[in-house]
């Protein structure tokens, strides 16, 4: 594989523009760490809690999805189903709105395929 370079004027920020040499991009309330993210217990409107968010996904048509654990206990039995990460709002926590835990547990069940995982590059 020949290695792929990247000129700093195709790098953009949000704005779909070009960076100037030095710049920086901070956070602002349409962007989110994955650290924020992991490990949140995910609320519906009514108050009451889904699951916690067990991974992020990239999705082939570029999309990201976010894995939720449903259902079990203390992470027994608990089912993984994945959502469209717009379809979450965050105002002071992560809420779902209009979900419940039996939609979610009648969900397709989520599983990660190693064969479908692209290669780490290097």
């Amino acid at each position: 594989h020949p290695e792929a370079s990247v000129a700093p004027d195709d790098l953009r920020g949000g704005t779909g523009q070009a960076l100037p040499r030095g710049a920086t991009v901070s956070l602002n309330a349409d962007r989110w760490r994955a650290s924020r993210l992991l490990g949140a217990e995910v609320f519906n409107s009514e108050n009451r809690s889904l699951g916690k968010v067990e991974d992020l996904v990239f999705t082939r048509e570029g999309g990201l999805a976010v894995i939720v654990g449903v259902g079990g206990f203390l992470g027994m039995g608990q089912r993984l189903v994945s959502l469209p990460y717009d379809r979450l709002q965050y105002s002071e926590r992560w809420v779902l709105p209009g979900a419940t835990e039996e939609a979610l547990k009648e969900m397709p069940e989520f599983r990660f395929d190693a064969e479908e995982a692209p290669a780490a590059p290097g």
